[in-house]
């Protein structure tokens, strides 16, 4: 009887291994097929690395577009800004003085292929043709290429070939002063700073922002000197071979002269004398003939006109509502701030026999 019931334990005991088995398999299959799907569909995921890489990438972009966007705002701009800016070569050494300057005569090149050049007048007009020589390009060996000349630290070129060097080569000459002869009979030289006032010279460029303020200090070049930039219209140059921080005379004043009036719609500096940004607006009342005890009131806002030498009875004035007087020729009234005039020969011009002396009327005080 034990026998048997051992025998049933252990079937049982197989069955029971044998459905554990058959489950781990089960649960073994289904786990391997969810691994796999989720690798088929499973999107990689960005590393820390890439993301950084990604917006490195994105800023270099951003950058160059700013960039991009500056250069083309640049002035001045291509078939669009015409500036004139007088300019000089002065040499010191055989130039006078910086307040008596003897200046190189003015580059007669008529060549204009990139629209920076000169109508032998003393003057560079600036109205590039081609992003080369726009913006940023606008510079000054733009303009002395056409001319023929050329700059660097160690001279100005000018056109033929003419050099104002810093260094020339001199005889060598004995205590009596003549030359002295190497082995072949050929006279010796030697390099030797050039020298203006006993001091050696530089090449420079001088630049003043505006041609109306030539009295104002320039800025001074001394390196990448065909590099420097024009900014504006009516600035000024002078090219110099000078010293050292001596004094750099400005343009002589008909190429200044010549300058501006080529560029009339040029700003003129605020500060400087009879600028037109800083007028001042004349503004009139026709004149009124009035009885006696008439009063005449201009409203604000209404337009008149007045002529030059129109004519007032004395002691007979116009009452307007006003804040600022203002004069045209002889005509003297007071107008509001918002009254605007212009001069026109239909003013009714009052005469002393239209207005008798004794009208009377009032005028509003000045602010």
């Amino acid at each position: 009887m034990a026998k048997r019931k051992d025998t049933k334990n252990q079937g049982k005991a197989a069955a029971d291994i044998q459905r554990d088995a058959s489950r781990a398999v089960r649960r073994a299959a289904r786990t391997a097929q969810q691994s796999g799907a989720a690798k088929r569909f499973r999107r990689p995921r960005l590393g820390f690395a890439s993301i950084i890489a990604i917006i490195c990438v994105l800023g270099v972009a951003l950058v160059a577009f700013a960039a991009n966007n500056r250069e083309s705002a640049a002035r001045p701009r291509q078939n669009e800004d015409h500036w004139h800016s007088p300019y000089a070569v002065w040499d010191c050494v055989n130039g006078g003085t910086a307040d008596d300057p003897i200046f190189e005569q003015s580059f007669q090149s008529s060549r204009d292929e990139e629209g920076i050049h000169s109508h032998q007048d003393g003057v560079i007009h600036i109205h590039p043709f081609f992003d080369r020589t726009s913006g940023r390009n606008a510079q000054v060996k733009a303009f002395l290429n056409e001319m023929g000349a050329e700059i660097s630290e160690d001279a100005i070129v000018m056109p033929g070939g003419r050099e104002l060097g810093i260094e020339e080569e001199r005889t060598i000459v004995d205590e009596e002063g003549n030359p002295v002869l190497d082995d072949d009979g050929n006279e010796q030289t030697e390099t030797v700073p050039v020298e203006c006032d006993g001091e050696p010279v530089i090449i420079q460029v001088a630049r003043w922002h505006r041609s109306s303020q030539l009295e104002r200090d320039p800025v001074i070049y001394t390196e990448d000197l065909d590099d420097v930039r024009f900014f504006a219209d009516q600035e000024a140059f002078v090219f110099a071979r000078a010293p050292e921080g001596a004094d750099i005379p400005p343009p002589p004043d008909d190429r200044v002269e010549l300058g501006r009036g080529l560029s009339p719609q040029s700003p003129i500096d605020p500060d400087a004398p009879n600028s037109p940004d800083a007028t001042t607006t004349t503004i009139a009342v026709p004149t009124t003939t009035t009885g006696p005890g008439a009063t005449t009131t201009a409203s604000p806002g209404s337009t008149t006109t007045t002529s030059p030498g129109a004519t007032t009875i004395p002691d007979a004035t116009t009452t307007t509502s006003t804040e600022t007087t203002t004069t045209i020729a002889d005509a003297t009234t007071t107008t509001s701030p918002e009254t605007t005039t212009t001069a026109s020969p239909e003013t009714t011009t009052t005469t002393p026999e239209t207005a008798t002396p004794e009208s009377t009327t009032s005028v509003a005080p000045d602010n």
